[in-house]
Formats: structure tokens, C-alpha cells, sequence
């Protein structure tokens, strides 16, 4: 292996030079840092084409909401408001928590902050869980505990700020009743046993049956108990904030002419911002932070598809806009557009860029694809216009959503085996820090649709079970990230003159799994 330039990792004396790679994860670290302080602390910004309405814990949904005196007080003030017109602007006070889910946004509204202090949260947990009142033993257990109020489905369970957080079981559901997964229906689950490990919980919701036995989730009601174990006993009593990624999303909708700009928004079970088609949405200087986990639905043996993206476009899009964010612990992908292969309608992906990011520890740091509509149809789906540069992207697959069944699907870019339908795609100048099993997941149905990629800095684990991942018009292989990684890109086509790092072993963090 000849020397190579001065990015990328070289060989010394025969051996692949770690100590190389140590200095460059630290130097990605303090660019990071700087990166989130610089997210941190960025100013509102906001065009005015007509009223700005103020949000505030110590408002009244009865004012006006025109200033900061008679400020609207809540979420549900907000969300689809009548009142609101495009070119208006809705500001959220800093400093403030304001407690709430399903934000409906309305067409060509901008929602920011203003004052002094840190973003505005909204947090999608119905409630601190905290409080010893707020949980009883289960009779006939030691150390399982029953949380008071009925809930919807909860995909988290996220104590003092995420320095614990759960691991959720979810048995199969078949004809009404809850199994041991992956015992075909033949072992009843019962959590009394089955919860044997501290915050392991369990939400036994109560569902409407589809005619083949599986649970609808949109049928409503489907709320019911929460189950913890906590081996240090009451939950309430160990921490002192215990919320709950309930089943739903923070803000949603908009259909056109959206910003949303520094807000924070946090603990959603669903997604972060959830939208369909759409048009000019731009997403900025903004938090998301443990997104995901609840269910989806239940595919016809019983299991379960499990939900969580920071920021998803399911859909056609035009001018999509996601920059300086800071992403972290998501279940699914920290951003993503998105369609599946069904259907005849028309799906335009146009213009579309994620840049100047910092994603930590989401499955999928940016996700995309666009699936082949039904045989017959003639309807036109493809992607034009797609930039993915200058993200910092950390720890693919070592977050909570390590947790799926799905153990080798992580990836910091990943567009799975879609059609996927292509033109002028380029990721460029991105670092791609380590993944728990693929840095890139880029796959399409014809070769001339790949992205382009340029000036992107890869570090990897060398011969481990994480690898630099499947790359090519349906790509069959997952290619090894191994000691000529740098010349196998350059051979296939992917990456020319690649900076290529190597990291000695697999020792980010352990992920409990269940």
C-alpha cells in the first residue's frame, strides 16, 4: 500500500498507523464541539411579510399573541391556527419549555424564538414521568413498577435528560394476544417474567384487530399500561425526569413555504417535523434529540415496524432545506426524503440539500429513497438536484435505535435497494465518523444514477464487523473496510483519492438489545 496524501491514513512500518486516526477523531471532536456551540448559540433569523405572534409560558391562549406582553401561553394555541396566514411569523420565548405534540404547521409560516437564552423546547412527553407517587409494584414482583395514567404507545423511556434511558420489548401480536418474538406464537409473553434488566419496560396497549388478528394502530383507542423495571427500585423516586416517547410527532404538515429556525424539539415517539409532499421547507439551526421508537404497525406474523426521524419528507419535494442542525439519538435517520414503491402517483424529488449538520448516534444520519411506482403506470418519479456536504456525521447505529431487530441495516447515508431514479446528486466534503456496521447504504437500478461523491473523509474500524458498505447499481456485496479500502473505491467507480482512516476497535459504547 503506497503512502498516500496527507488526509489519509498511510501505512507505518507495514502497519496501519492508529495513532494517526486517534489524532484525527480528536480533531473531528473539537470541530464538532464548535459546530454544536455555533448551533447552540445561532440568532433567529426571519423574514416578516406580515404578523408575528409571541408564545409564552406565562402568556394566555385568550390574547392576541401580537406581543410579548399578550403572548398566546400553548401548543395546541398554535397549531393550526385559523388566525395564521402566510408570511406571518409564530416565536416561541427562549428559555422555555412548552409541553406538547402534532403541531400542525400552516402554509407559509416561519416558527423561531425570541429573547435571550437557550432554544425554546418543545417536548413531546406528555408529562414528567418523575415523582414517587407516580408508580406502583406490580403485585407478585420485585422490582417492576406500573406507571399511574394510561398512555399511548411509548416507543422511550428517557431518565434525567438521557443519561439512562430504556430498552423497549415488543412481542408479537397475534389474534389479540402478545408472544415471546420469534417463537411463532407458541410462547405466551407475560412481563412479569419476562422484564429481568433495569429499564426494560413494556406498554401493553389495547388495540382494535384488523380482520387478520393484527393490531391497528390507527384504529384507535390505543393507549394502556407502562411497565419498568427498575432495579434500584421506584423509578419516580431514582430520577428526576423520566419522559416518555409517546406515539406521535412534534410539528407535522405545512404543505408549502414552511422555516422552522432554532427551536428544539425533543422526547417525539414518532418524528420530529413530519411531513408529506411539500414544498420550500427549510429546517435550521435547530435540536432534535431522542426521536423514535414507537410502533408504526404490525406486519401480518405479528411483528412490528418501529418509527423515529428528526426530520422526514414522505413524498414529492421541491426546495427542501435541512442546515446547521444538531441531531442526535434518533431511532431511524436524523433527515430524510423519502417514498416507497407503491402507487401510481406522479413523486418529484427536486432540489434537496443537507449541509453544515452535526447527526450523533441516529441509525441513519441521512436517509433518501425513492421506490418504482406500480407496473402499468405512467407516472414520472425521480430525484434531481440532491447535495449532501460539509455534515459531520458520529456513530452510526451506537444509539438507541441499536435496539431493532435489524442489526446490520445502520449507515451514515442510506437509500436501501430503491429504484431510486437520479440526476446531479453530489455528497461532497462530508465526514463520515464510524458506523456500527456500514458508513453508506447507496444503491439504485441503473449505474448512471449513482451520486457523485467527492472529497469525503471515511474512519472506520479495520476488519471488523463494521464495514464501508454496499455501493452500486443493486449491489449484491458489502465491501469490507479493509487496509486497500482507498484503491477498492477508486477501482469501483466510487470515490476518487478517498480520505480513508482506519479506527483499532469497536469500543464507542455497548448497546443493550432485546
Amino acid at each position: 500500500m503506497a503512502c498516500c496524501k496527507k488526509k489519509c491514513t498511510c501505512e507505518k512500518n507495514g502497519a496501519v498507523d492508529f495513532e494517526k486516526t486517534k489524532a484525527l477523531i480528536a480533531e473531528i471532536d473539537v470541530k464538532a464541539e464548535k459546530l454544536k456551540k455555533k448551533i447552540l448559540e445561532s440568532k433567529s433569523k426571519y423574514k416578516v411579510k406580515g404578523n408575528v405572534y409571541f408564545v409564552s409560558p406565562l402568556g394566555n391562549d385568550s390574547n392576541d399573541g401580537l406581543t410579548p406582553l399578550s403572548a398566546w401561553k400553548t401548543l395546541a394555541r398554535v397549531s393550526g391556527a385559523p388566525d395564521l396566514n402566510p408570511g406571518d411569523v409564530v416565536l416561541f420565548q427562549r428559555g422555555a419549555m412548552f409541553r406538547g405534540n402534532n403541531v400542525l404547521m400552516m402554509p407559509g409560516v416561519t416558527y423561531s424564538a425570541y429573547g435571550e437564552g437557550a432554544k425554546p423546547i418543545i417536548n413531546c412527553s406528555p408529562e414528567n414521568g418523575a415523582g414517587a407517587s407516580n408508580w406502583k409494584k406490580v403485585p407478585g414482583t420485585k422490582n417492576i413498577w406500573v406507571y399511574k395514567n394510561a398512555l399511548p404507545d411509548v416507543g422511550m423511556i428517557t431518565c434525567d435528560d438521557g443519561a439512562s434511558h430504556g430498552v423497549k420489548h415488543i412481542p408479537d401480536y397475534i389474534d389479540g394476544k402478545f408472544y415471546v418474538r420469534d417463537t411463532d406464537g407458541k410462547v405466551p409473553y407475560d412481563f412479569k417474567t419476562e422484564l429481568k434488566e433495569n429499564l426494560h419496560f413494556f406498554h401493553e396497549g389495547v388495540y382494535t384487530l384488523f380482520p387478520d388478528g393484527r393490531p391497528n394502530m390507527y384504529g384507535g383507542p390505543t393507549t394502556g399500561k407502562l411497565y419498568v423495571y427498575c432495579d434500584m427500585g421506584n423509578p419516580g423516586a431514582v430520577y428526576s425526569s423520566i419522559e416518555f416517547n409517546i406515539r406521535a410527532s412534534g410539528l407535522r404538515g405545512g404543505q408549502k413555504n414552511v422555516t422552522v429556525d432554532n427551536l428544539c424539539i425533543m422526547y417525539a415517539g414518532v418524528h420530529g417535523i413530519a411531513c408529506g409532499t411539500m414544498e420550500n421547507l427549510t429546517v435550521r439551526n435547530c435540536v432534535f434529540g431522542w426521536i423514535g421508537g414507537a410502533i408504526q404497525m404490525y406486519t401480518e406474523k405479528g411483528r412490528v415496524v418501529r418509527l423515529g426521524n428528526s426530520i422526514e419528507i414522505y413524498g414529492g419535494c421541491k426546495n427542501y432545506m435541512v442546515e446547521n442542525n444538531y441531531i442526535y439519538q434518533c431511532y431511524d435517520a436524523g433527515a430524510t426524503h423519502q417514498f416507497s414503491a407503491y402507487g401510481k402517483n406522479d413523486i418529484i424529488m427536486e432540489n434537496t440539500t443537507y449541509r453544515n449538520n452535526l447527526i450523533e448516534y441516529c441509525i441513519y444520519s441521512i436517509e433518501y429513497f425513492l421506490g418504482k411506482c406500480e407496473e402499468g403506470s405512467n407516472a414520472t418519479r425521480y430525484m434531481k438536484n440532491t447535495f449532501i456536504y460539509n455534515n459531520i456525521m458520529r456513530y452510526a447505529g451506537f444509539g438507541f435505535g441499536e435496539q431493532r431487530p435489524d442489526k446490520t441495516s445502520a449507515a451514515h447515508i442510506k437509500s436501501w435497494d430503491h429504484f431510486n431514479k437520479s440526476e446531479n446528486f453530489i455528497i461532497e466534503n462530508n465526514i463520515m465518523d464510524r458506523s456500527r456496521h456500514m458508513l453508506v447504504h447507496i444503491a439504485c437500478h441503473d449505474k448512471e444514477w449513482l451520486p457523485e461523491s467527492r472529497n469525503n473523509t471515511y474512519i472506520q474500524y479495520l476488519n471488523h464487523t463494521g464495514t464501508f458498505g454496499r455501493y452500486d447499481k443493486a449491489p449484491s456485496t458489502n465491501i469490507r473496510y479493509t487496509e486497500d479500502i482507498k484503491k477498492v473505491l477508486d477501482e469501483q467507480g466510487i470515490e476518487k483519492d478517498a480520505n480513508v482512516y482506519f479506527a483499532e476497535n469497536d469500543d464507542v459504547c455497548e448497546i443493550p438489545n432485546w
